[in-house]
């Protein structure tokens, strides 16, 4: 790739990143939970599930697709375009395996990591920002991919 083409890709992802960005997202969704009758500093996943699955469909899409998979402890999965990682938290806490999510927005990595501890999936969910198109990964870390509307 030219120099030009990577910083006009470079400018375009930071146009998507600053676009989807959003101040106080945790404490927009605490807010929110309490409002709606939950302890917002010790949520369920089926607390979050509102908000967590940020794309088309929601978990009920996330669960067709997982229907069709044999995801066990052992399969390392990686979610790009993780949000703040309702797919990745659903995913590990259905399967019990581990899930790498990257976004390409800061302030939702920095979210889906504080909403991961406070449901206690923190140790099976791990978050990174970065680029779809140059992920922060090593080459064969991973078993399964998921994207969903990404």
């Amino acid at each position: 790739m030219t120099r030009e083409r990577e910083t006009a890709m470079e400018s375009l992802e930071s146009r998507v990143a600053d676009h989807y960005s959003v101040e106080h997202i945790v404490d927009t969704i605490k807010a929110a939970l309490e409002k709606a009758g939950a302890d917002p500093d010790n949520p369920t996943p089926d607390d979050l599930k509102p908000v967590d699955e940020f794309h088309t469909g929601g978990q009920e899409a996330t669960d067709a697709l997982l229907d069709q998979l044999e995801i066990d402890r052992e399969i390392r999965v990686l979610d790009i375009g993780s949000g703040i990682g309702g797919t990745a938290r659903h995913v590990a806490g259905r399967a019990g395996c581990h899930v790498t999510g990257v976004d390409l927005t800061p302030g939702y990595v920095a979210a889906a990591k504080v909403l991961s501890t406070l449901v206690g999936l923190e140790e099976r969910t791990l978050f990174k920002t970065g680029s779809a198109l140059d992920l922060p990964v090593e080459d064969d870390a991973f078993d399964l991919a998921l994207m969903f509307h990404v």
